[in-house]
Formats: structure tokens, sequence, C-alpha cells
């Protein structure tokens, strides 16, 4: 379909902030802790913005990506985008070359790709690779945009 607008794509977070509370997973729990806990284990962790504070704005960008996605549910992949999310601004060097690249021509395997990356560094010990599990939250909503 066609780009939207500004004044579209206002309206559209409007009105998802609105009306979507999307709900947190097992799944999306497991990640965001997990996520949490690598960051208070870190070696180089700053103590004063490794706290609960933390934890709970992983849930807020979660919620939000989710949000963004027409989803009712945060899945593994809101989980994912919000870690790395916090992991890039956490670290500006890794933000930095990000903040000027371009959009990706398959946003859908740049993400997937994104996801695998943190999906490793989060369970090293998940050795099963991701194209193996199901791929709930990665392909869009199936209820429709148009909706609102």
């Amino acid at each position: 379909g066609a780009l939207w607008d500004i004044d579209q794509l206002q309206a559209y977070i409007s009105w998802v902030k609105r009306s979507l509370a999307p709900r947190m997973t097992a799944q999306s729990e497991r990640i965001l802790i997990q996520y949490y806990k690598s960051q208070r284990g870190a070696a180089e962790r700053s103590a004063a913005r490794t706290t609960v504070r933390m934890l709970e704005s992983l849930v807020r960008i979660a919620q939000a990506h989710a949000r963004l996605m027409f989803r009712e549910e945060v899945t593994e992949q809101d989980a994912l985008v919000a870690a790395s999310l916090v992991d890039a601004c956490n670290h500006i060097n890794a933000c930095g070359d990000d903040m000027h690249a371009g959009f990706p021509a398959d946003p859908e395997a740049a993400y997937q790709a994104d996801a695998d990356a943190m999906r490793r560094r989060l369970f090293p010990e998940d050795a099963s690779p991701s194209s193996k599990r199901p791929r709930s939250g990665w392909g869009g909503s199936s209820r429709g945009w148009d909706a609102w």
C-alpha cells in the first residue's frame, strides 16, 4: 500500500494508544527478565541505570511496540525489539551507525536477524534456530490495519 502521511501516522498512533493495552506473554516476560538479569550481571554495568526502573521501562517499550504493530499481546518480537533498543541506547557506540541507516529492503528479515542475534546473546544454551520455532508475532497482525 501507499505510505501514510504525517497526519495519518499521528492519527494511528493516537488511536492505538487509546485502544490497545497489550498483555505480556510468558515468553515476552522471560526475554525481558533475562535481558534485565544480563544487565545486572554485566561487569561494565552502571548501577545507577540498572534498577527495577529499567525492567519497568523494558515492559513499557515492549508494550508500545506491540501497540505500534497493532497487537493485543506483547510478543517475542516486541520484547526483543525493546531489549535491542535499550541495549543500543546503553552503548552509544553501537547506536551511532544505526541512527543513520536507511530502511532495510526487507524489514521482516531485518527484524528477524536482529531478534536472532539478541536471542543468541540472552539464551546461548538454546541452540534451536528460530526458523524451527513458531514465528508468532513476526508476520504482522491478523487484525486489519484499516479497522481504526
